[in-house]
């Protein structure tokens, strides 16, 4: 529908576009200057909706038609709603959404439930008890895989296979491993991180979908390195106890910043998938602006863990500190666009979201960075 209303935007003369879209235009209206006598729009769509819907009942009514009135009424508040110029990208999925969904409600469960019972009856009749018993143990089967296939999703297989792998390892490959797990953890944050604003920002569903399902692997990874933790500490040896609550901050910070980019890369997603309306021009600069940013920012962390450098971490705290405040002018623009009227709910909800969602991403990121640096330090492996 989108792109059809691209391709007839084109062609179409723009004197006439500009007059079909004064048609919805309601401050074209004469507004008096008391409140009480301007034109009720909402009152004059519930009189359109409570008029049409009673014609139509009234007249199926009398012609002994099986009439749903909740479908009729339905249907008009969607005509009305779709005619006055409500539809837009914001709501337009949602409403189309309901229309399939009471549609399908009625029509695809009732011939669903009449194939069905059609079909058992069939079987039972010339089946007779041979029938019955094997109705039944294929509900059996059913119910027994349906529950094995749960238990196998909530099993923590994964988990103790690797806790296994823990106690067999040296003291040097322990603390090795958990060097390598960070940096590989932060490198696939940045890479994730890039990768959602990209997709965001160039409204590509594909890639925010692969985006998606990388995050939600990075989280599953974390939280396997968190369940892990107790055989990973009682592997330590005993002068490396007093430090090991190092070690729990950085999973907990690992665990955190996966957790931002879900809360980054799922709306982004949903707002794309569903078709909103995308970031405006000045969005996508700010938005751009701050990806590279934080691009460059996890460019310089990464090659200090590698090397263990940690002598001066100023310069960094530095630009976290100018993209937070960045942020924050971001923030404030947002509030007058939307006091202009140039930006509407959804747009303002994922902006803002996201916002916050990379603020608390790199707060986590440089005290894991902190935590680790400690952690390294004070158990003088540097």
């Amino acid at each position: 529908s989108i792109s059809t209303s691209n391709a007839v935007r084109k062609v179409v003369p723009d004197f006439i576009l500009a007059k079909l879209n004064g048609r919805f235009n309601k401050t074209s209206e004469t507004q008096p200057t008391s409140d009480k006598n301007k034109p009720s729009f909402d009152l004059l769509r519930a009189s359109v909706n409570l008029v049409t819907a009673s014609v139509l009942i009234s007249i199926a009514t009398s012609w002994k038609l099986p009439l749903s009135t909740t479908y009729v009424t339905f249907m008009v508040a969607m005509g009305t709603s779709f005619g006055d110029g409500a539809w837009g990208r914001e709501s337009a999925v949602y409403r189309i959404s309901g229309v399939i969904s009471v549609i399908g409600g009625w029509f695809l469960t009732a011939f669903a439930a009449f194939t069905a019972a059609f079909v058992f009856a069939i079987l039972i009749i010339y089946g007779g008890a041979f029938a019955i018993i094997a109705l039944l143990a294929v509900a059996i089967i059913f119910v027994i895989k349906t529950h094995s296939l749960h238990r196998k999703k909530q099993s923590g297989e994964s988990t103790t296979e690797i806790a296994g792998k823990d106690s067999e390892l040296m003291q040097s490959d322990i603390l090795q491993r958990n060097s390598e797990n960070i940096i590989q953890t932060l490198a696939s944050v940045s890479k994730a991180y890039n990768d959602t604003l990209e997709g965001l920002l160039e409204e590509d569903r594909q890639k925010l979908k692969q985006s998606n399902k990388d995050i939600e692997e990075l989280n599953v990874n974390v939280q396997v390195l968190k369940d892990n933790i107790y055989m990973t500490i009682n592997s330590l040896r005993e002068d490396f106890i007093e430090t090991g609550h190092y070690h729990v901050q950085v999973l907990d910070y690992m665990r955190e910043m996966a957790r931002c980019l879900s809360y980054i890369s799922t709306p982004a997603f949903n707002h794309i998938d569903n078709n909103h309306k995308g970031l405006n021009l000045v969005q996508i600069e700010e938005f751009q602006k701050v990806r590279v940013s934080i691009y460059n920012l996890f460019n310089d962390i990464l090659p200090r863990l590698r090397e263990l450098k940690f002598d001066d971490i100023q310069p960094i705290i530095d630009s976290q500190k100018e993209i937070i405040d960045y942020i924050s002018e971001l923030n404030r623009k947002q509030v007058k666009r939307i006091k202009q009227g140039e930006a509407g709910t959804k747009n303002s909800l994922l902006y803002f979201g996201i916002l916050s969602e990379t603020k608390n991403l790199l707060l986590h990121t440089i005290s894991l960075f902190k935590a680790q640096r400690d952690f390294i330090r004070y158990n003088k492996i540097l």
